[in-house]
């Protein structure tokens, strides 16, 4: 072996490794930083996925509660009245049912006995008070609960709450709402490179009893079953789904059909804190390995290069013989496959030596070059993580405070200072669109000048600048030189604006107002930051429109409600009027009926007149005026013996109770009495028209209808003429006329 192939060997040896573990290190970091990305990706699903199921929870409670308070809802169920109260719920409940989804309502009777199922009707009588710790919760606290629990009607992210009547504790109502399908689908609509699957334990499963949950398929690990997923059919390992039943959150990498993912299994909680079953969120590994292999292929070139030109270096030190040279080239070599930056070769002649010198230095350039450049690389991706994670958590916060807060101005203060603080914007505001839609009004604003602004009244007209603009296209404008765009009308109270964004918010099609952020930097908007805040005002505008809904509702109900009072007053008006001597005297030993020319006592007669309470001390005696639907029907007037003690505050308190549930059966007696009166009357009506319809000849069917009208209504006589056609004609004619 020559002496050139001898010193080449070895040098090129070194330079070999040397190349070979910076191109091994930095695919190392780069996998390293991959998997921690996706391990953050699938720790934020995840949170994320117990964050939509506690808004679930948190909507079925505020639902149970706006049952509870409904009228009536409450003295049914303290009645026992289950027919009545199904009748009352029920057109709540198809409404709820059509724009939540709701699949269950139930009502329960202490302790936490079924009284009324509104999904089942007929299933009832049922006690879970050792079944359901949180049915048992509100009946011990007799306060609100939420939570994800599994009943005889399946699994459900439910409310309950305890209803109450004359302050006194009858029992609850609970709604539920469904974890399944539809909820996996939402989620991944959120995560939309996400699948998620909900596993059940078996012992779990078989607690629901009328509605059975019914496996999609049977797991690796014994008694654990799959219930529901999205699209993609994809099983975690049996060691993740028994470490997730051990309360254990863990990850694995695994393959389906050619197709790498990352996949997160963690413990599925019920109310009372037990494990019940396993979450598995997956996410696509793709891109990520892409990536890898690119900067891969990028790496073994460079390595290849810088290989090649250490060689030809050696080669040239070795042709030409020059030792010194050759050494010292060997160490500066040595030195820059050590990490030296700074190394340079010192370039004494201008032959092949000074040449190989010169290329010695170039590929020392090159070298540094490549590391300032994977350095700005690694500063400009963590760089752009950080931003990512900002807008993530600025989101996040938007979206939880769009379902926490449901008072509109507080939610849209709050909103906009939000998006400030996160963003490190000059100015944000909001403006809604007016009910004849021709002005967007501003609603709220950051800073003194959203103060001042919101104080002068500031609006802009639908068509006209940039919020204007956009609240007519329904679309963002963006001027990243604020006094460049041609649509964009300045503010005196923002002198310092250099760029503006107008963001609509949209909701069912609809626009409902405009989000305005404005920065002191030019160019401060990119497509990436304009995208986030569009899904922030969507956000928005979903909760203000979920808010008009909701008022919407609550007047429509206090409508029907205040419809209802006003014809029962009139029908016990009319009962009144035909029976004005309706009522009894209850002495020790009989019942009289008490006269309508009777005279009335004073404090009776001031009782009928202001409807409140009337004691005549005197007497011993106190007059407790009836009340339906704040009218005053009738007088409830009750004596002690003239040497009885007098009244007290818990008699007066028990008497006024009872006369309460007196008017209760009154109007539900009166309900009965129109009914039968309204029955009656359809029986007449139809036995008459069958026997007119008997025959077909005109004159017996004249005698019939005679007849029966006469007996029917218990008449003297009855008369019934047919008018010739020329008369009839002249009368109409007449008629006409007139």
């Amino acid at each position: 072996m020559t002496i050139t192939r001898r010193l080449l060997a070895p040098v090129l040896f070194g330079i070999v490794l040397a190349v070979g573990a910076l191109v091994l290190i930095n695919l190392s970091s780069q996998t390293v930083l991959i998997v921690q990305r996706e391990d953050a990706e699938l720790s934020q699903a995840n949170a994320g996925f117990y964050a939509r199921m506690a808004d679930q929870q948190r909507m079925a409670q505020a639902l149970a509660v706006s049952v509870s308070d409904m009228p009536g809802v409450s003295t049914a169920l303290a009645e026992g009245r289950r027919d009545d109260l199904y009748s009352l719920v029920e057109p709540l409940y198809r409404e709820l049912n059509h724009s939540y989804d709701i699949p269950e309502m139930t009502f329960y009777t202490p302790p936490a006995v079924a009284f009324l199922r509104m999904h089942n009707r007929l299933a009832f009588g049922d006690d879970l008070a050792n079944a359901r710790q949180m049915l048992a919760r509100v009946n011990t606290d007799k306060s609100p609960q939420m939570g994800l629990e599994i009943g005889r009607s399946g699994l459900g992210l439910r409310g309950a709450v305890p209803v109450a009547a004359a302050g006194k504790y009858v029992g609850s109502v609970e709604v539920g709402l469904n974890l399944g399908q539809k909820f996996l689908e939402q989620f991944k609509a959120d995560h939309k490179h996400m699948d998620a699957a909900i596993y059940l334990t078996q012992a779990a499963a078989e607690r629901a009893t009328l509605s059975p949950i019914k496996p999609l398929a049977q797991t690796r690990v014994p008694g654990l079953e799959l219930v529901t997923r999205t699209s993609l059919p994809i099983e975690a390992s049996a060691s993740l789904l028994t470490a997730a039943l051990r309360d254990e959150t863990t990850i694995e990498r695994i393959t389906l059909d050619g197709v790498p993912y990352a996949v997160q299994v963690g413990p599925l909680y019920d109310y009372s804190g037990q494990v019940i079953g396993a979450v598995q969120i997956a996410l696509p590994r793709a891109w990520a390995l892409d990536i890898l292999a690119s900067s891969r292929n990028v790496s073994i070139l460079w390595g290849g290069i810088i290989a090649l030109a250490i060689g030809l270096i050696v080669s040239l030190l070795i042709n030409q013989t020059v030792i010194r040279p050759l050494a010292q080239l060997t160490r500066a070599a040595e030195k820059l496959g050590h990490g030296g930056e700074d190394v340079r070769v010192q370039i004494t002649s201008r032959d092949e030596l000074g040449r190989l010198g010169n290329t010695f230095n170039a590929m020392a350039d090159q070298l540094g070059e490549l590391v300032t450049s994977l350095e700005q690389r690694v500063a400009e991706r963590t760089a752009d993580l950080e931003r990512r994670s900002t807008y993530l958590q600025a989101s996040a916060q938007v979206a939880s405070a769009a379902s926490s807060i449901l008072e509109t101005d507080r939610l849209i203060t709050q909103v906009v200072e939000l998006i400030r603080e996160q963003f490190g914007l000059y100015y944000v505001g909001l403006f809604l669109i007016d009910k004849a839609e021709e002005w967007a009004v501003l609603r709220a604003g950051t800073g003194t000048a959203g103060q001042a602004m919101l104080a002068r009244g500031h609006r802009r007209k639908v068509g006209e600048g940039m919020v204007g603009w956009s609240a007519a296209n329904a679309q963002a404008r963006v001027a990243l030189e604020a006094g460049q765009d041609a649509v964009r009308l300045a503010t005196p109270e923002l002198p310092e604006t250099r760029s503006e964004a107008a963001i609509p918010l949209r909701s069912r099609g609809h626009v409902l107002g405009v989000l305005t952020v404005q920065s002191a930097q030019p160019g401060a908007f990119d497509s990436e930051a304009i995208a986030v805040v569009q899904a922030m005002a969507d956000q928005i505008a979903v909760s203000l429109d979920n808010a008009r809904l909701l008022a919407e509702s609550q007047a429509a109900l206090e409508t029907t409600r205040r419809a209802y009072g006003q014809l029962s007053r009139q029908a016990w008006a009319e009962l009144l009027h035909t029976l004005p001597s309706l009522g009894l005297r209850k002495t020790k030993t009989e019942v009289i009926p008490e006269q309508a020319d009777s005279a009335r006592p004073p404090h009776t007669q001031a009782a009928l007149q202001t409807g409140q309470i009337a004691p005549a001390p005197k007497d011993n005696a106190v007059a407790m005026p009836i009340r339906v639907r704040d009218q005053v029907i009738g007088v409830v007037e009750a004596r002690k013996p003239a040497n009885a003690s007098e009244w007290t505050a818990q008699e007066m308190a028990l008497l006024g109770t009872l006369t309460d549930q007196m008017s209760v059966a009154l109007e539900s007696a009166r309900l009965y009495q129109d009914t039968q009166r309204r029955a009656a009357r359809e029986k007449l009506i139809g036995q008459v028209s069958a026997r007119v319809r008997e025959t077909l000849d005109i004159e017996s069917m004249l005698k019939t209808a005679a007849q029966e009208i006469r007996q029917s209504l218990e008449l003297p006589e009855v008369v019934i003429r047919l008018l010739p056609q020329t008369r009839a004609r002249k009368d109409g004619n007449e008629n006409e006329k007139g």
